[in-house]
């Protein structure tokens, strides 16, 4: 039986660059963005929609509640059963909204997420975008368009902050790894031992000067406006690398609107 680990967080924070470090380590096996959650989700609303499903319920609720987690168990677990690794590592940033999911179906599931400043991942999406402006529509890309669109409870940054939140808020991060970006760039050895320990591992001596590319991603689907490579020498990230990127007052309005995460994380 594999160990799985999941990987969540949210957008450019080094989920990349942190599974190519993770692949160095032979005993492992670190992905790239994983269908497994959408896998489950699409399951579960399989069997809401079945009146049969819905009867047998009715009729014998515990045995089918254990039915439906071995099943679950049973697809994540399939999933993997051609990797020759000890230890998987599933990313995939919808494993947030799934976590409780993760807890009917896992004793002590093992949950990394991946943060960085809500000014520096807009900025990073920002600046992707500007350098792939041929790709897509700008009609409706201001910078306060942009905002509200990423932001939202739907966009790429929105929705997995929502649900992240929404774990700090059932005092579930006790629970977790957190992995700061701007400390993992910084620290990158001690980051990878706390994540060992977190994990129940041995150490391991990984090279975080020549961090090779093992993740595959189709970044073409996305327009380029968020690449994941996380290759080359891990170099620490620059203070306020937002600034010259975006406008202060967009920076301002990120820093007021999402004041407990700020708080929560340590984040000035």
């Amino acid at each position: 039986m594999k160990k799985i680990c999941f990987v969540g967080g949210l957008p450019r924070s080094g989920s990349t660059l942190l599974c190519n470090i993770l692949n160095q380590n032979p005993r492992f096996y670190a992905s790239g963005t994983s269908p497994l959650p959408h896998m489950l989700g699409a399951v579960k609303k399989s069997w809401d929609k079945s009146l049969d499903v819905l009867s047998q319920i009715d009729q014998e609720k515990e045995h089918y509640f254990n039915r439906f987690a071995a099943v679950l168990r049973g697809i994540t677990e399939a999933w993997y059963q051609d990797i020759d690794a000890e230890v998987i590592f599933d990313k995939s940033r919808p494993w947030n909204a799934h976590y409780l999911l993760l807890k009917q179906l896992y004793e002590s599931p093992r949950m990394i997420l991946c943060v960085r400043d809500l000014r520096s991942i807009f900025a990073s999406i920002e600046k992707h975008y500007l350098e792939s402006m041929l790709y897509g529509s700008l009609l409706h890309q201001t910078i306060n368009n942009k905002l509200k669109e990423v932001f939202d409870g739907k966009g790429v940054i929105g929705n997995q902050l929502m649900y992240m939140m929404d774990l700090q808020e059932r005092e579930l991060f006790s629970e977790m790894l957190v992995i700061k970006y701007e400390v993992f760039t910084r620290e990158p050895r001690e980051t990878l031992d706390r994540l060992y320990e977190y994990v129940g591992e041995e150490p391991y001596e990984h090279d975080f000067d020549h961090v090779v590319r093992t993740t595959q991603e189709n970044d073409g689907v996305y327009r380029y406006h968020y690449p994941h490579r996380g290759e080359g020498k891990v170099t620490p990230a620059e203070p306020n690398d937002w600034q010259g990127i975006i406008p202060e007052k967009a920076a301002r309005i990120i820093r007021k609107q999402h004041d407990p995460f700020f708080r929560v994380f340590g984040y000035e």
